[in-house]
Order: C-alpha cells, then structure tokens, then sequence
C-alpha cells in the first residue's frame, strides 16, 4: 500500500490480504451463501476472487426479473467499497433478504455492509483495478 497525500494506493497484495480475511469469515458462517454475485466495476474482481477463494459459485443478477419480494437469503453481494454507504442502502432496499460484503468499509458510513474485510478511515482508495481517478471523483453509476 502506497500513501500519496490523503490517497492510499493498493496493490494487488493488498486485495489478496482482505480476500483471505472476508473469505475466512464466509467460511465460518452457520448459514452460508450458495451464491455470490459482484456489484458491477467495483465489485466483479472481488466477487470472482471471493467464488474461488470459498468454492461458493458466481450467480449474474438480473435486476430487471427479479421482485423485491423473492427470497434471495443465499445471494451474498460483494462490492469493492463502503464509502457513503449509499451503495449498500439501495442494495438493502432492493434486495432486503440478500446479504452484503466489502472488501473495505469507512468507519464514517452510516450504513455498513453484513460484512467487510477491512474497517479505514477517511483516506480515499485506489484500486488496481481502476485508472488513476482524482480524490472524490469515484464512479457513481450505482448511487
């Protein structure tokens, strides 16, 4: 992890570190997912990490045939980051029975995933996986 002003830079190391730590803690859940689906861009690396990590199979969502009213308690949602929260609250609210997991969650969101694999603070993070984005300026397809 590289530290560049209020931006902390991640290698490819630094994911596998918090896939190992939320992979563990899928395996040691009583009830686990028989699912596990990514959250477009950010959450596509993680969720496919996670599938092989756990042995747990990649299901594609297709929001557009699903009710909100379907029973999806064996879907776990994995995105990259809980930054505002906002992310997680809509997926809470269209999919309210499905569980959710991040890689990284900020201590100053007020709505936090299921599960995550690293609590941080305010720094702004840089995924290997994204183009070098100016702080503040994260995709906001999903909000």
């Amino acid at each position: 992890m590289l530290k560049v002003e209020n931006k902390l830079i991640l290698s490819w190391e630094d994911i596998k570190e918090v896939i190992e730590k939320l992979s563990t803690q899928i395996l040691n859940l009583d009830r686990k997912p028989f699912y596990v689906y990514g959250v477009p861009r950010g959450g596509l690396i993680p969720a496919t990490w996670l599938s092989h990590k756990t042995g747990i199979k990649y299901y594609q969502i297709n929001a557009a045939q699903i009710s909100k009213l379907a029973d999806l308690s064996h879907i776990l949602i994995i995105d990259d980051i809980c930054d505002t929260g906002e992310t997680i609250k809509k997926l809470q609210e269209n999919y309210p029975k499905c569980r959710t997991a991040t890689l990284y969650c900020k201590e100053s969101s007020p709505i936090k995933p299921d599960y995550y694999g690293k609590l941080i603070g305010e720094e702004w993070l840089q995924f290997p996986w994204e183009e070098v984005e100016e702080v503040g300026q994260r995709d906001k397809t999903y909000e």
